[in-house]
Parts: structure tokens; C-alpha cells; sequence
């Protein structure tokens, strides 16, 4: 097709629970497309990532150095639980970590 595979953001939600895209993610999901979004720059806390980071099906992205390790800013898992929406959350979150 000419529709795009992946679609990036590094953007989402201050609310780890927030369904506000819930529903163009599964559209996403649907149309055989990858969603992938930043976890956010919340941490070093546990359960600071935010959504749509932690939705299922979507690979969350935390950051990290130029030494590998994570960074402190970077927000971490595990994700929310307990969404009423279409989409469980996916409890590990991120998925993968990547320098930024």
C-alpha cells in the first residue's frame, strides 16, 4: 500500500491513563501499522511513563546516554493498569531504550 508502516511520535499524555488516543491507535493498529512514542520525561520514578507510550500494542521509547545507561529524566515502567478503554496497557514499558 502507499499508507505509511510506522508512525512515530515523541510526544503522548501527562496522564498515564489517559484514553484520548486510544482510538487512532487502534485505528494504527488495525491498518497493519507500528505505533511508536516516547515514554515520556518524567522519571526516574517508577510508573512515570505516559500513555500512549503504554498502550498495548505500541512500542513505548525511553532515552538514554551516550554511555548506554538510562537517563535520569527518562520516564520508566511498569506501565498504568486498569484502563476502560478498547487497549490494555502494556506493563513493560518502554519496550526499548535508545540514545536522546
Amino acid at each position: 500500500t502507499l499508507g505509511a508502516d510506522v508512525v512515530s511520535c515523541s510526544w503522548g499524555e501527562d496522564d498515564a491513563k489517559e484514553p484520548y488516543l486510544e482510538s487512532a491507535v487502534a485505528a494504527w493498529l488495525k491498518a497493519a501499522m507500528v505505533p511508536v512514542f516516547a515514554v515520556g520525561n518524567s522519571g526516574p520514578d517508577c510508573k512515570s511513563s505516559v500513555s500512549p507510550a503504554d498502550y498495548k500494542g505500541v512500542i513505548g521509547v525511553g532515552g538514554t546516554d551516550k554511555k548506554d545507561n538510562l537517563l535520569r529524566f527518562s520516564s520508566r515502567g511498569p506501565a498504568a493498569s486498569g484502563t476502560q478503554g478498547d487497549l490494555p496497557y502494556n506493563p513493560f514499558t518502554p519496550a526499548i531504550t535508545a540514545p536522546g
